[in-house]
């Protein structure tokens, strides 16, 4: 005998299913996890890829600080514009950019999608 369901009741049981499961698991990790973590000797240090602890001293500067400086010094004025005149607080204000930049997101989806059909591949 087979049973044929409506697609809008197999999402519902499915997704009931999938609530139950996720929440036996949650419960079953929050059961076995320990209550205070155990910590003693070299879990206390920061491990620093083996390194010597000496080397936090020198001064280095991380590759996402380098990529900012470098975006914020040439172009400030860019930064400045959108900073000054498209960050206004209003949700309004918010909105309306975010629309526009879907809209292009969407125009350039759009002219590829075109040019690889018209091209052939």
């Amino acid at each position: 005998m087979i049973y044929e369901y409506d697609p809008l009741q197999l999402t519902i049981i499915l997704s009931g299913l999938m609530g139950l499961i996720a929440m036996v698991l949650y419960i079953i990790v929050k059961a076995i996890e320990p209550r205070y973590p155990v910590r003693s000797g070299d879990a206390i240090e920061p491990y620093i890829g083996g390194e010597h602890p000496s080397i936090l001293s020198r001064p280095l500067v991380p590759e996402a600080n380098l990529y900012w400086s470098f975006i914020k010094r040439n172009f400030v004025k860019a930064y400045s514009l959108l900073k000054e005149k498209m960050h206004t607080g209003r949700f309004s204000d918010w909105i309306n950019y975010m629309t526009m930049w879907m809209a292009l997101l969407f125009l350039i989806s759009l002219i590829v999608i075109i040019v690889l059909i018209i091209g052939g591949v």
